[in-house]
């Protein structure tokens, strides 16, 4: 299971990168990326499927110049099923 790491939002702002922009580079609606940076809305957990989080990494990576897997690590931790 994948979920997005707390300082998602912050983490995504600090480089610079506005959420439409991370969405069209990532292949995903807005509304995933707003879900993922506002966990805490009623509904939600932050979690995410592992190929989604890793279209989402790979648009972060091209729109902040580093690696896909760096950018998969800045953004979402793996977790286990019991959590």
């Amino acid at each position: 299971m994948v979920k997005a790491r707390p300082d998602f939002k912050s983490v995504v702002a600090q480089a610079g990168v506005e959420r439409p922009e991370l969405a069209s580079a990532a292949g995903v609606s807005v509304s995933t990326i707003h879900a993922l940076a506002h966990p805490e809305h009623k509904g939600r957990s932050g979690v995410t499927r592992e190929s989604t989080a890793w279209k989402i990494a790979r648009g972060f990576a091209q729109l902040s110049n580093q690696e896909p897997r760096a950018a998969f690590d800045a953004l979402f931790v793996v977790v286990s099923d019991e959590a």
